[in-house]
């Protein structure tokens, strides 16, 4: 018997792939380990990076860390991080014009690969590729249907059409959906009143009036789409979305809500690309083909010569010389695994698979806000293990892109939390309003935006609010809002210490206070 395998890349747990199997094996059945550090596909500054991860992963899971890999290639190859973006639509579309530079100075778009965690963010991807001319494919994973074949995409499209005109296809379509129990034969009379020139609004306007079931189901459809007329657009897009899915109604942290919630989001923030319903209309059909043409397998998207955009689950296995990863805090890890052990033990794994996809060039991407435009995201907490040591050379280029997110905790805005009842506020780019801390030195102390540790920061809240009664309602007001990263170094100590935006003031007086 033999078993093969790494435990920094079991990124398929529902299908039985758990790490334990091949940590425990010595034990369980007393089976005697082989290592094979060497790396026969990525370049050293790759594989530097992978040993980084590696050891972080082992010190945030409390066991030993592994024996590191090296490599047998002598090219020194290149990882980088972007420059943040302001959300995910930005960085897409920065992602596909780094991508265009490279194909336009020689590189092959088949040696180029673009990994993100959900499937939401590979449809923007995809979506600014085909914006920049550059030709991309979605690689297929098993049992996933083409986004755009989603039965709620076409919902979204068809409440859109109808914010600006009289479609009857689109109103046959979304007539119940939600459920609001109009028969085929009330549609049809709808229908033929409006092919005669009576206006939908008038026509619906007019069946809801009464007080029967009939009167009430009209009632439910004409009140939406006449608030869908009365927005301007992109609001109407946004209105579209809540009306398929109240956020007040949905379940959030439910994977099938959640997974809904973050393709309505995308498709909002996409509308707000475009000057109208025609537009957005256009630029779907086109994208669209890239995931129904030649997504199928890697082998035909290389005879294509095109981009591949994948999930980090869909790419496990497969290498890439260039590789585009994007690691926004929200998205990896994934919001819904942050207070579950074992789900951000395998995004630590998946972090760590979308790095070592790359054979020559890593990327590092990420966005200031996630897909709803108004809960901040900033770069992941897994780079946090990438930070370069004093006196030591960075493993990322570019890592000022990274640190230089340095924010005075007391200035972050708290924003909207996903499960708001209220819609969310236009997107804005208006800097936040310093606050002047009770410390002095706090002003001073860096912090890199990053998010995680929720529960140490409301701990922490608790603890200090006692001595700090004054400011408990503001501290209440910033949970769940945003959160940071504190990085403060002096001559002899360094302190990494996860706080979210907003106890900026109790986490100065722990710092200063020897913790």
């Amino acid at each position: 018997l033999v078993l093969v395998g790494h435990t920094a890349q079991a990124s398929h747990v529902w299908r039985g792939a758990y790490p334990t199997m091949l940590a425990t094996a010595s034990k369980a059945i007393g089976a005697q380990t082989a290592a094979l550090p060497t790396n026969y596909r990525s370049a050293q500054a790759v594989v530097a990076v992978a040993n980084a991860i590696e050891i972080g992963m082992a010190r945030d899971e409390g066991r030993q860390p592994p024996v590191l890999a090296r490599t047998a290639r002598a090219v020194l190859g290149r990882v980088a991080a972007l420059s943040e973006a302001h959300d995910p639509v930005d960085e897409a579309e920065a992602v596909a014009q780094h991508v265009q530079r490279q194909v336009l100075a020689g590189r092959a778009p088949s040696d180029i690969a673009i990994l993100c965690r959900t499937n939401a963010q590979a449809a923007l991807f995809e979506r600014a590729l085909v914006v920049a001319k550059v030709g991309a494919c979605r690689l297929a994973s098993a049992g996933r249907k083409p986004m755009y074949q989603d039965p709620l995409v076409h919902d979204f499209m068809a409440y859109c059409v109808l914010s600006q005109r009289d479609a009857v296809s689109c109103l046959k379509r979304i007539a119940n959906r939600p459920t609001r129990f109009i028969s085929r034969e009330q549609l049809a009379a709808v229908e033929a009143r409006v092919r005669s020139g009576t206006g939908l609004l008038d026509v619906l306007k007019t069946a809801a009036r009464g007080t029967g079931r009939e009167a009430a189901a009209f009632q439910a459809l004409y009140a939406p789409i006449r608030d869908l007329r009365n927005a301007k657009w992109p609001d109407a897009a946004r209105l579209a979305a809540e009306i398929l899915l109240p956020r007040e109604t949905s379940c959030v942290g439910s994977a099938p809500d959640d997974n809904k919630r973050d393709t309505l989001d995308s498709l909002v923030l996409w509308a707000r690309r475009c000057a109208d319903v025609t537009q957005l209309v256009s630029e779907l059909d086109q994208t669209s083909v890239v995931e129904t043409r030649t997504g199928v397998s890697l082998a035909e998207i290389r005879t294509a010569n095109k981009v591949a955009v994948a999930t980090l689950h869909a790419a496990k296995g497969l290498e890439w010389p260039v590789v585009y990863l994007s690691c926004s805090h929200g998205a990896l890890p994934h919001h819904r695994s942050s207070d579950v052990p074992e789900r951000m033990a395998e995004e630590r794994r998946l972090f760590y698979v979308g790095t070592t996809r790359a054979a020559d060039e890593l990327f590092f991407s990420w966005s200031a806000y996630r897909l709803d435009g108004t809960t901040i995201a900033g770069p992941s907490t897994f780079l946090t293990w990438l930070a370069p040591k004093r006196g030591e050379r960075p493993l990322v280029e570019d890592w000022g892109n990274v640190g230089t997110r340095i924010v005075d905790a007391a200035a972050i805005q708290p924003l909207a939390r996903r499960s708001s009842a209220s819609a969310s506020p236009p997107l804005a780019k208006t800097p936040a309003t310093p606050v002047k801390p009770p410390l002095a030195v706090l002003a001073a102390m860096p912090m890199i935006l990053t998010g995680e540790m929720v529960v140490a920061a409301r701990k922490l809240a608790r603890e200090e609010s006692a001595n700090l009664a004054v400011q408990a309602a503001a501290l209440d007001r910033a949970m769940d809002a945003c959160h940071a990263v504190a990085v403060h170094r002096d001559a002899q100590r360094t302190w990494d210490v996860p706080v979210q935006a907003g106890l900026g003031w109790c986490f100065g007086l722990r710092v200063f206070s020897g913790l």
